[in-house]
């Protein structure tokens, strides 16, 4: 969630409106765990809770608590700004954050083999990495809008661990340094390389690449 917070700081307001119920409910009831939760998920915080009855609901309502706190808190803030949020305000928010964790945040790109002997109509469209998450997910929502913007209701875009592609998919954008794996896995498909997933001006060449292809004037 943080880019979504980055995007609109404020938003920061409710996320501490929520840690601090959380807190509030455990000293009420006493509540806590007994080692940290790692990864930060709810299943991580039950196993790493004591089992007794009292603890459970302490830390079930705190959890219960915080999330409505934080709920409430964001819906205020956001209804006092009606200002639309344009899709390249999650785009610069998330280099904002990657820029914090230290990652690269200057946005190049190069495609992978000559995108304009595409042969035949693209429809399915992956964005792969190791994982299947994060960057490529956030890439692939990214590329799905521009898609959908240009017309093009019946090409899908979805992100996939690079061990679960099969040969089904018509275009794989992927990393660059990954290309040559996704190759192995996808031979018949066009392929993208990029820097990085989330501000590739290869994106716009695609599209025009699907408005030649799915037109039939792909050679």
């Amino acid at each position: 969630y943080f880019p979504y917070v980055l995007m609109k700081p404020k938003l920061i307001i409710a996320m501490i409106a929520g840690g601090f119920t959380q807190i509030l409910i455990n000293v009420i009831f006493g509540s806590g765990l007994r080692s940290p939760a790692a990864p930060g998920s709810v299943f991580a915080v039950y196993l790493a809770a004591p089992t007794d009855g009292t603890n459970l609901l302490g830390i079930t309502l705190s959890i219960i608590g915080g999330a409505a706190a934080s709920f409430v808190v964001a819906a205020f803030l956001l209804k006092t700004d009606k200002a639309e949020e344009a899709e390249d305000q999650l785009v610069g928010a998330t280099h904002q954050m990657e820029e914090m964790k230290g990652k690269k945040s200057q946005a190049s790109s190069l495609i992978a083999g000559s995108v304009a002997v595409a042969t035949k109509p693209i429809h399915k469209i992956v964005f792969a990495c190791d994982a299947g998450m994060g960057s490529s997910a956030m890439g692939a929502s990214v590329l799905r809008k521009k898609v959908q913007d240009a017309g093009h209701s019946d090409v899908t875009v979805v992100n996939q661990a690079i061990a679960n592609l099969t040969d089904t998919y018509d275009l794989v954008v992927t990393h660059q340094d990954l290309t040559a794996r996704a190759r192995e896995k996808t031979p018949s498909a066009v392929h993208v390389s990029v820097e990085n997933f989330m501000a590739s001006p290869k994106y716009d060449e695609v599209v025009e690449l699907i408005d030649q292809a799915n037109s039939g004037s792909a050679q």
